[in-house]
């Protein structure tokens, strides 16, 4: 009969005969023995097996100010195990961030980074009220003032326009009808 021995080697040193499944290069070696009538035959290949690329998608995140730091990560936990690391993926305040996870996979998974998106968003500010009370006349500016909780931070931009919708010089102080814009 004829046997068939397999030897594998890594970096000149010998690992085995059974057939390895990491990624990298490797010189397999079969001896052929067909028994005394023949001299053994020595063949010998490179196995070269490849890290594979891993299937990682994007990330995007949308939510509404909270005034917290927001953290975006990765959507899906990986299928095998890495190191990860953030940059740029923590935020408080509204508006669109880029990020990424940058994935270092080890002898088996080719290193890779993926984007993440985060987009917070203004939140709406809830409560605040413009009391359009009748005044009466007395020469004295007459100032509407926006009643509720104002948030920390946020500037109110008084704004008046006669009933023609011409702007006036801050609050009015002649009789008549004004209309009043505050911008937040």
């Amino acid at each position: 009969g004829t046997y068939v021995i397999y030897a594998y080697y890594e970096n000149g040193q010998e690992i085995g005969t059974t057939a390895p499944y990491d990624a990298g290069d490797y010189i397999v070696k079969a001896i052929v023995d067909r028994g005394s009538n023949y001299e053994p035959l020595t063949l010998e290949t490179e196995l070269k097996i490849n890290q594979v690329v891993p299937a990682v998608d994007p990330n995007e995140m949308e939510v509404v100010y909270t005034g917290e730091a927001i953290t975006i990560e990765l959507a899906k936990e990986l299928s095998y195990e890495a190191n990860i690391e953030y940059v740029n993926n923590v935020h408080t305040d509204a508006g669109t961030y880029q990020g990424k996870a940058i994935i270092t996979g080890g002898r088996n998974y080719k290193d890779i980074e993926v984007e993440l998106t985060l987009v917070i968003a203004k939140a709406p500010i809830e409560g605040l009220t413009l009391p359009g009370l009748p005044l009466v006349y007395d020469g004295q500016p007459k100032p509407l003032i926006v009643s509720g909780d104002v948030p920390e931070g946020v500037d109110l931009i008084y704004t008046y326009t006669d009933k023609d919708g011409n702007p006036i010089q801050g609050a009015p102080t002649d009789a008549g009808i004004y209309n009043v814009t505050v911008t937040v």
